[in-house]
C-alpha cells in the first residue's frame, strides 16, 4: 500500500554554500588528511609520502623564493598559505626562515575546514611563541577578498587541490585576489 502525503506548494530553502561542505568534509578526515596528505607531522622535511615527487619540487621552488628574498636584504617575510589544511607547508616556510636569519616572519594560513585549522594551530604551536614569529591560522573562504593591501605578502600559496573545490565561475576571481596579495 502507498501512502501520499499531501505536500503544500514549495519553499526554496536557502542552499547551503558548497564550500561549507568542502570545509566540513576535510574537518571531518581530522588526523588522516594530515598524514594522508602531508606524511609525519613531526617529520617536516621528510617528503617520502605518497606526494613525496611533487612536494619536493614545491619545496625546491618556496625554497628558492625564501632564499631570493633573504640575499636579497630584507630581514623579513610575510607569508600567505590559502587553502592551508593542517598548516605543513606554512611550518616548513616557517622554519626555513628562521634558518635563513629573518628578523620579523609573519605567517598567515585561512582554510574553511575549522577543525584543519585547529590542527594546524596544535601543531604550530611551538613555532608560533618563538621571537620574531607572527604565525597564525584562521577559519576563512579563499574566494572571498582579504583587508590587506596589495603585494601585503611577500610569498602567497594556494597548493594542490584547493582550487578544484571551487565553482569554475569563482576561479578567475579568486586567482587574481591571491595574485594581488
Amino acid at each position: 500500500m502507498t501512502v501520499r502525503a499531501k505536500i503544500g506548494p514549495l519553499t526554496r530553502l536557502p542552499r547551503p554554500s558548497p564550500f561549507s561542505d568542502v570545509g566540513d568534509a576535510y574537518s571531518q578526515a581530522g588526523e588522516d588528511y594530515l598524514t594522508y596528505a602531508d606524511g609525519d607531522p613531526r617529520r617536516l622535511f621528510d617528503f617520502d609520502g605518497q606526494y613525496g615527487y611533487g612536494d619536493r619540487q614545491i619545496w625546491r621552488m618556496l625554497e628558492s623564493k625564501l632564499v631570493q628574498h633573504r640575499r636579497s636584504g630584507a630581514p623579513y617575510i610575510r607569508m600567505l598559505d590559502a587553502g592551508c589544511g593542517p598548516g605543513t607547508w606554512l611550518r616548513r616556510l616557517v622554519t626555513r626562515a628562521r634558518q635563513l636569519g629573518f628578523e620579523e616572519i609573519t605567517a598567515r594560513g585561512i582554510d574553511l575546514a575549522r577543525d584543519q585549522v585547529e590542527r594546524a594551530r596544535y601543531l604550530a604551536r611551538d613555532l608560533a611563541r618563538l621571537p620574531g614569529v607572527d604565525l597564525r591560522f584562521e577559519v576563512a573562504d579563499v574566494t572571498r577578498e582579504r583587508d590587506e593591501t596589495d603585494g601585503a605578502f611577500d610569498l602567497t600559496l594556494c597548493l594542490y587541490c584547493v582550487l578544484n573545490h571551487l565553482p569554475r565561475e569563482r576561479i578567475p576571481d579568486t586567482l587574481a585576489e591571491v595574485a594581488r596579495l
